[in-house]
Order: C-alpha cells, then structure tokens, then sequence
C-alpha cells in the first residue's frame, strides 16, 4: 500500500512538472516573437511629415574623381507636429553611395535617423518610411578640371618586329595645375617571352619605349592623374608585324589618246610610284578595267583599250603592289603572272585611278 501511494505521488509531481513545462516553452517563443517584432519596421502613418536635410547641402571638391560626403538627416513628425521616436525608415540616393546600404534606419528619441550619403555627382537623397516620405538635393561643385589623355605612338600605326617602339603621353595637358601620374597598361594578343600581359607601368615620365621582337596586336591603354588626383583615360590600338605592307599610288586620272588611224583605240601610260618600309616592291598587277590583269614589273607601263564604239568611255584602273615578304623569308622573286604565289609573307597594297577615252572627233 505504501508503494501504491509512493507512486501516485511520483505520477502526480511528474504531471505537474509537464504542465508547468509546456507554459515556459510557450513563453519563450513568445519572448523570441517579441524580438523579432522588435526588429521589424515601425512605419509612419500615411500623414505624416518627413523633413529632411543634408550637411554640407554642396559638396567642394578638389577633384571630380573623388567623392565627398554629406550627413543626411530625417526627422518624422506626427500630425501633431511631434517628432516620433523609434520610427523605421529607409535611405536612397540617385547618385552615389548610403552609408545604411538601404538598411533600416531608426529614429532616435528627438524623431531623428542619419545616414551618410557618399558621392562626386549631384544627388536626390530620398527617406521614405511606409508611405511617407521626404528628399533632399545634394549639389557638387568641383574646383579642379580633370586633366586630359592623349597617346601618340611612333613608329605612327605599326612597326616591325625588333624596332623601339615609343609610347607617349606627352600631349595630355592639364588646364588647372599638372599631371603627376602616367597610368600604362599594354595588352598583347601575342606576347613576346617572359613580358606580363597586360604591361602595366606606372611613371610620372611622359613616354616609355619597347621593344617587340613578336608579330602582335596592341591595345594601348593610358590613364592621366593630376595634382588633385582627377583621372583621364583614353586608349589605342597598334600593331607590330612581321613585315610591313608597302604603299602604292596608281596617279592622278588621265585621259587616253584616241588611236590616229583608228576611232576605236585609246592608249594611256600609267607610271605608279610605290615604296616599302622594310623591303622592296617587286612587281605590279594592273588590272585596266577592260578585263585585263597582268602582273607586271614595276615602272611605267602602256595599255591601249579596244573599243565597241567610239564614243566617250571610263575605264576604273586598279594597282597592287606586292612587295618581297619578311626578313626571314624573303620573297625573292615577284609573284608569277597570274599564277599561284607560294611566298606566305608577301604583303600587297593597292590603289586606283581613272582613265577617260574620249569620243572621236567627228
């Protein structure tokens, strides 16, 4: 019997222990529900007031390319006209940075939240919470021009393999004060050995000089920084081959000579004048425009068009100069009349002109 009533005791301060289990599980969900709640957005009332201000309202700066900041302030004001304290709100900007990140921002017990707005252009700073809002302009006024970036690069265009290469900035200028920082970056499609691609350098010298000993293409990149640390940017392309094209000119138009004993002849003589950087010109195509394209040596050269009638006629002349390859393989021989030239290096330039055969006199 004594056991039988040890053991409803047992039983009953168990039940008792459970029954008081279940009420502080309960309260401390209701403790974390509470936090959470407090982290959540107490918004103003559709009809309220957000006032807002920024400090400094313009922002002066030594230079375009560095921001400054200025401390936004809301206050939110009830109907009342009491500012309200704990009061979430959020702060955006149109240009530049928030301190906040667009996070909530609470008001403190005088209704005010702060933010820091970071920036180097005009800003519209807005403060919304629920449905009521305010904003605030922020104005830049900068006092140092930015510099300028130019690259000129020689040889102009490209160069050949071995040949320095110069690479200058020399014509940036800066209007206000003085370029203090010439920013290079070189990037290669076809670096030579051991050189990091891209080629960066950093220099207060208005030039640097390479060599490239690769056939490649270039992209030249040059960043300006002045006195006041405003940047300017440009780039270019260049190129350095293996062998250079030659140039040609095909000569002003002219006028043909109508043949003295036929009305349906009309000759010309065409005299190109070509020259090559790195070699030699070896031959020249003359296409006439009467369907005639011999390869031929270089110097003047005759040309009679046969005619269907002689009245007025225009005929579009087309020179190719072909020059003798690269160093290394050499085209020593002009490419063969009308056939297939095995020399892969040989580059070509063409130009044209236009011949008037005049109708017969009648």
């Amino acid at each position: 019997m004594k056991d039988d009533a040890a053991n409803r005791g047992r039983v009953t301060t168990m039940k008792l222990r459970s029954s008081l289990i279940l009420p502080c599980g309960l309260l401390l969900l209701l403790m974390l529900f509470a936090a959470a709640c407090d982290d959540s957005e107490p918004t103003a009332a559709a009809d309220w007031v957000i006032e807002v201000t920024a400090s400094p309202a313009s922002l002066d700066l030594d230079a375009p390319d560095i921001p400054g900041s200025s401390t936004i302030t809301a206050v939110v004001f009830n109907t009342d006209g009491q500012p309200q304290s704990g009061i979430g709100v959020r702060f955006s900007a149109s240009a530049g940075t928030m301190a906040s990140g667009g996070g909530l921002v609470k008001t403190n017990e005088r209704g005010e939240a702060q933010d820091v707005l970071t920036t180097n252009a005009d800003s519209k700073v807005r403060v919304k919470s629920g449905s009521a809002e305010g904003t605030v302009d922020v104005k830049i006024n900068s006092t140092n021009e930015k510099p300028t970036a130019v690259i000129s690069i020689q040889p102009r265009d490209q160069a050949p393999i071995g040949s320095q290469v110069t690479f200058s900035g020399s014509s940036s200028e800066d209007l206000d004060g003085e370029i203090v920082e010439y920013r290079w970056s070189i990037a290669s499609t076809n670096p030579d050995p051991g050189v990091s691609n891209p080629d960066d350098e950093v220099t207060a010298s208005t030039t640097i000089i390479r060599t490239y000993n690769n056939p490649q293409d270039l992209t030249v990149s040059l960043t300006t920084v002045d006195n006041k640390g405003a940047t300017a940017s440009t780039s270019a392309t260049y190129f350095v081959l293996d062998n250079l094209p030659p140039t040609v000119d095909a000569g002003p138009p002219q006028t043909g000579i109508i043949g003295s004993s036929s009305p349906y002849t009309c000759s010309i003589t065409l005299c190109p004048v070509s020259s090559d950087p790195d070699g030699q010109v070896t031959a020249y195509q003359f296409s006439w425009g009467d369907s005639d394209t011999p390869v031929l040596p270089v110097g003047c050269q005759n040309h009679t068009y046969l005619r269907p009638s002689p009245t007025l006629a225009d005929y579009k002349v087309v020179v190719t100069a072909y020059d003798n390859g690269n160093k290394e393989g050499a085209c020593l021989a002009p490419p063969p009349p009308g056939g297939f030239d095995t020399c892969t290096s040989r580059k070509t330039a063409t130009d044209s002109t236009v011949i008037t055969c005049p109708a017969a006199a009648r």
